[in-house]
């Protein structure tokens, strides 16, 4: 029995050394991801920026006067980033910090990330399939021969290519609509000339 003991006891002390020798990621760094929200051309204050792990709100922000947010995310992870205002379409990111090096540490890393262009809130327009928007627009992950966080550049062509459908159906909508108060136009004056 004290044999079965030992032989259990130097097992689990060998495995915590095992354990403590294995690297770990440096937790000293954030990965800062910022943009502007905007509405009609103008910069969109108030808008709510919720980064969530799973089904968890990591943390929430909102744009300021002039549009603008700053989320710090976490290293080791897999996280959504969601933007949202009232009365407009949620606009998604994956933001991925997996797979940076053990050795990383605020100084030798690029620690940020500006969604360049911008998010653009609108609201939806009736008869338009917005499911597209169920899905991130942009992944960003590290890349390790640059040492930077970046888009799946592949990803992004996709959804760009794809999001160009959502905009071609907006814009027959709007032009049938356009065409629609023309018509409603011409015979309402047609009406009062005679």
């Amino acid at each position: 029995m004290k044999k079965q003991f030992f032989t259990i006891l130097f097992g689990v002390l060998f495995y915590a050394i095992i354990l403590g020798q294995t690297p770990t990621p440096s937790a000293d760094w954030s990965l800062k991801v910022s943009s502007n929200v905007e509405k009609d051309g103008r910069g969109l204050a108030g808008a709510t920026v919720i980064l969530y792990k799973g089904s968890t709100v990591v943390t929430q922000v909102q744009s300021d006067g002039n549009g603008d947010f700053q989320i710090n995310v976490p290293p080791n992870g897999d996280y959504i980033i969601a933007i949202s205002y009232a009365g407009c379409n949620t606009k998604k990111f994956s933001i991925s910090t997996m797979g940076v090096p053990p050795e990383t540490t605020k100084g030798n890393i690029k620690d940020e990330v500006k969604i360049s262009g911008g998010v653009t809130m609108s609201k939806p327009l009736p008869g338009v399939n917005y499911s597209l928007l169920n899905q991130p627009l942009l992944r960003i992950m590290y890349m390790p021969g640059k040492k930077v966080f970046a888009d799946d550049a592949y990803y992004t062509s996709q959804m760009v290519a794809s999001f160009s459908d959502i905009r071609q159906q907006e814009t027959d909508l709007l032009a049938k609509y356009a065409a629609a108060l023309k018509n409603g136009d011409a015979a309402f004056s047609k009406k009062i000339a005679s």
